[in-house]
């Protein structure tokens, strides 16, 4: 679709995407970080809005504004991991950096960081190769979920890939601001994208995997831990109301 750094192109009657990706700033992976936004608009309203030069896609659209604030509701991505992979996402306020340490050559710990400060890490991960564990980041709780078995017992499957969910509990004036638009986006979300970005079929596998293997439980963290089949089951549930925005990556080691 991008075949230049910037331009339009018209969809149908009434719909058409703009995008200026001329002065975008990347990171280490393949999407722009910032300097840059990509818009859909329809019926002449700005349906879609991606990227954080929001008045130059205004200016340059000419769109109305919609009615209801845009929430974010879900993100994923997929990477090649060697050891230490870096992300971001906004929450508590702020952007921030958020790490996942494979471990390379090392099969015993995985460890999550925020802005450089490790917040979890998971010892003995033979053995606690699914769960979840919630903690607090300035005060934000935040859902770390982790299924690193095809890293460690399917090597040589060609789908060896780790999935890692985040998920960032909103603060109460963000979700005063986002409630209406957040049921109507996730009301779609779950007709289209199914439970968090899995299709019917990987969702499918992913439960029969949980149902046939031993469930782990992780102690790392005070709060306890809770097996994969809980984290799933609770997701699934949430897809009714959500009180924040879910972070997926699926991950495979080089």
């Amino acid at each position: 679709m991008f075949w230049t750094k910037y331009g339009s192109k018209k969809l149908d009657s009434n719909a058409r995407i703009l995008w200026d990706l001329s002065k975008a700033r990347f990171g280490s992976g393949p999407e722009p970080r910032s300097g840059f936004y990509i818009a859909v608009v329809v019926d002449n309203e700005m349906t879609l809005l991606v990227g954080d030069s929001t008045e130059e896609a205004y200016a340059k659209s000419k769109a109305q504004k919609p009615e209801s604030p845009q929430a974010l509701i879900l993100k994923r991505e997929h990477v090649i991991a060697k050891k230490i992979y870096t992300t971001k996402a906004r929450f508590g306020g702020k952007m921030r950096e958020i790490q996942i340490d494979c471990g390379y050559n090392d099969d015993t710990r995985l460890s999550f960081s925020v802005d450089n400060q490790k917040v979890l890490q998971i010892k003995r991960l033979k053995w606690k190769f699914r769960g979840n564990e919630r903690i607090e980041v300035d005060g934000v709780p935040v859902q770390i979920s982790w299924d690193v078995y095809n890293w460690l017992f399917e090597k040589d499957n060609d789908d060896g890939r780790a999935v890692f969910m985040f998920r960032f509990e909103e603060e109460e004036k963000e979700k005063e601001a986002n409630s209406l638009s957040e049921k109507n986006a996730m009301a779609l979300c779950a007709q289209q994208s199914w439970s968090y970005g899995l299709s019917r079929v990987e969702w499918r596998k992913m439960r029969k995997s949980l149902s046939s293997s031993s469930i782990s439980m992780s102690s790392a963290g005070s709060s306890g831990g809770s097996s994969v089949m809980e984290w799933a089951t609770t997701e699934e549930s949430e897809l009714d109301g959500p009180s924040g925005f879910s972070l997926v990556v699926y991950a495979w080691k080089r």
